[in-house]
Parts: C-alpha cells; structure tokens; sequence
C-alpha cells in the first residue's frame, strides 16, 4: 500500500509540474482555507502544498486517498496531450464546465475553472472510485461557487500579511514571477514617497523586525528596491513611485 502511495504522488507531481507561471486567480491561503472548510464525501484535508502557484492537497478517508489540486487553467490542455497517447480520455461538460476524466490505474477528473482562471484535478489510485464519486466530490466543494476574491491594481494582496503592509499611499500592486530562487513568485508595490512612507517603514520594521533592505515576516520577505537604507529614502524625490518587492516563500 505504502508503495503504491508513493507512485501515485510521484505520478501526481509530475501532472502538477509546468513551465508556465501560474495566474490561478485565488490564493494558497484561500485555497486552504476552501478545502478545509469542506468534508467531500467524509473525506477530511492534510498536506497541504504550493508549489510554483500550484495548489494541492490530499483528501482521506481510513486507507482511501485522492488528492485534489488547482493549477493553471491551461493545465488541462498540457496533461491532456500525453493522455491521449497513453489512453482514451473522455471530454465532456458538465455544469457548464470544460471536463476531462481518464481512467486506468490512477483515475483523474479535471474540471476547467474559468471563473478563476484554475483546473481543478481530482485524482486516486482507489480501484472503487468511478467518476461519478469524483464529480460528487467536486458538487460538495462547491466549485460552481467560486469566485475570485476581488482586488484591484492599487489594494493589497490578501495573502500579505497586514503586518507588512505600509500604510501608505498604494499607487498598483503587481504578481510576477519570482526572480530570485528559492522563491515561488513575487509582488512588485508602488507606494508615494510623501510624509506618509517613513513613518509607515518604520511601524512595519518596529512589528516584524529587520530594516529597510530586509524585512521578513511568515511566508513573505519585503525589500526597498531603490534604497537600502531611511537615509537613502530621503534623497528621493517627493511623491516619487517607491518600489518594494514582495517575495513569497513556501514556508
């Protein structure tokens, strides 16, 4: 058992793998809290992952396991290609979804999510469950119900921690991909440099600790990205655009 467990996430991984940069348009920590809140067919949630933006999570219930992801909404199409060499997936809609089931040894249900730019994978290696227990699965998490959480260019990410956020004048906020290893992807903010900015640094480093050049805090590491230090901040012009960099860390 314990053997074919570790095939099936090995084999999981690498549908969970892409090149491309995930825009799932949900955080991990509402991703987390989604699953937990929810008991599909008394299954109950652990390990909980986020790999490059990839979500995952693995659904037990005694000795049976299937794992749920969400991944980029064009993760259906990468995967769909090599399960057609090796199978005969079946496509279909349901709900006003885009589906893919395929079955065999490990039997997986995807679920195209356009609502929130996500696929939804649903995966075991159980030889009792059918595809007809996966969509019920997917009806009692409620996926016809999600949204994105709404933000705009100049509000805060929910994921940052209130903590590091500066309360200052917030001019955009944007999520790319991670220019630094070890890193799973990054927010570039611009904030004005008024007579707002110093006393908002200053409160962010007196609650988390560090200085302008370093500030980490949870899963998030925050940086100035013109001025390594206050006294360098001041010779900046005023109300110019100050970038600060986000990075996001998986622990």
């Amino acid at each position: 058992m314990l053997k074919s467990v570790k095939v099936f996430l090995a084999l999981f991984a690498l549908m969970l793998s892409t090149d491309s940069f995930s825009q799932i348009q949900m955080s991990f920590d509402e991703f987390r809290n989604w699953i937990q809140s929810k008991s599909p067919s008394g299954y109950s949630a652990t390990d909980f992952n986020d790999e490059s933006g990839s979500y995952s999570a693995m659904l037990v219930k005694g000795t049976r396991l299937v794992t749920i992801s969400l991944n980029d909404v064009e993760q259906l199409d990468d995967d769909l290609r090599p399960l057609k060499s090796t199978g005969k997936p079946v496509e279909y809609e349901r709900n006003g979804h885009r589906c893919v089931f395929s079955g065999g040894e490990v039997k997986v249900l995807y679920v195209q999510l356009l609502a929130i730019n996500a696929t939804v994978m649903l995966g075991s290696m159980d030889p009792k469950i059918t595809r007809a227990d996966l969509e019920k699965m997917t009806d009692e998490l409620g996926i016809d119900n999600l949204k994105p959480v709404v933000t705009s260019a100049n509000s805060w990410p929910a994921e940052i921690p209130a903590a590091l956020r500066l309360d200052a004048d917030l001019i955009s906020v944007e999520k790319l991909e991670a220019s630094t290893e070890g890193y799973l992807y990054e927010y570039h903010v611009l904030v004005k440099n008024n007579e707002k900015l110093v006393p908002a640094i200053r409160k962010v480093i007196s609650e988390c600790g560090g200085d302008i050049s370093m500030t980490q805090y949870q899963n998030f590491t925050m940086l100035c990205g013109v001025a390594d230090t206050m006294e360098g901040l001041r010779e900046m012009e005023a109300n110019e655009p100050i970038l600060f960099v986000y990075y996001k860390s998986a622990n």
